[in-house]
């Protein structure tokens, strides 16, 4: 017995790598892109069926579990918009409040 004191395990806090991050969230951004056609589409025996995407993308300025989250998500989303805007797609952004007051973010969603 430990004299009536609860154990603690410590907490490990892992290290995620900023540019791994900002890869794998463009790659889950491309990922929503290409396969939501797919996975709404009509049966194949009516083509002339619409075939409906909702794009939503979420935004925030900092993540207390990557080192530069700042930097990694502000690039994460600006590779969003910018594998959007060529191809004319519609998407949704949900901002939160920090990015939301975030100067960089203000001048990328008025452009």
């Amino acid at each position: 017995m430990n004299g009536g004191r609860i154990a603690r395990r410590p907490v490990h806090r892992q290290t995620i790598n900023p540019a791994t991050a900002g890869f794998a969230m463009t790659a889950i951004a491309l990922l929503t892109v290409t396969l939501a056609p797919v996975a709404f589409a009509e049966s194949p025996s009516n083509p002339q069926a619409p075939r409906l995407v909702n794009i939503y993308c979420f935004c925030r300025q900092n993540d207390f579990r990557l080192d530069r989250s700042e930097q990694v998500l502000f690039q994460a989303t600006l590779e969003q918009v910018r594998l959007l805007k060529p191809e004319n797609l519609p998407a949704t952004f949900a901002l939160q409040y920090g990015a939301l007051t975030d100067t960089r973010h203000q001048k990328l969603f008025k452009e």
